[in-house]
């Protein structure tokens, strides 16, 4: 049996997981291009294959920042695949999205860390033994609570004040982009 490691196992699924389901709330007012549900499920399966495949070649911490981002990056050309909207609003989503799931990744480890009085973390900085938080009924607990509090309040307070937004390019920066284009 191939077992994975920690790190394996978070960016190819617990992090896609969590990105998703925070760029979601963000995302489910915005109009769906046709054929959305089945978009959604070639889409889904894309986005594992690409994150289950992308190769953990160091553990630099500029190859881990480059890894999350690619992800990131993928879930923003999702959201364009699925959805009939401007970029521009369509990143802004995600970026919201990624920032919740951020708070609630960094709020669960704060949490943890003063359970364990500093001996151990979530995912141990990615170490090489396999998800010790889902291995412990008490954290499992601790972990689908501040995400489904902090994703909760994250779209209360922020998320139904996408709903009706326009999103629009400033002349300027459209008019700089051209000329660094050009």
């Amino acid at each position: 049996m191939i077992e994975m490691t920690q790190l394996q196992f978070y960016k190819s699924f617990q992090f896609m997981i969590e990105l998703m389901v925070g760029e979601s709330l963000f995302l489910i007012s915005m109009k769906r291009r046709k054929y959305f549900i089945i978009r959604l499920v070639v889409g889904l399966c894309a986005i594992f294959t690409i994150s289950y495949f992308f190769p953990i070649a160091s553990d630099n911490f500029l190859y881990r920042s480059f890894m999350f981002i690619f992800l990131f990056v993928t879930t923003i050309a999702l959201s364009k695949f699925l959805f009939k909207e401007s970029l521009l609003k369509l990143s802004f989503c995600c970026v919201a999205g990624y920032t919740i799931q951020h708070l609630a990744y960094q709020m669960n480890n704060i949490a943890v860390l003063a359970m364990t009085k500093g001996k151990s973390t979530i995912s141990g900085m990615y170490g090489q033994s396999f998800m010790p938080t889902f291995s412990n009924p008490f954290f499992t607990v601790v972990y689908f609570f501040f995400f489904v509090y902090i994703y909760f309040f994250g779209f209360y307070i922020f998320g139904r004040k996408l709903l009706n937004q326009k999103f629009q390019m400033p002349p300027l920066f459209g008019f700089i982009l051209t000329l660094i284009k050009d």
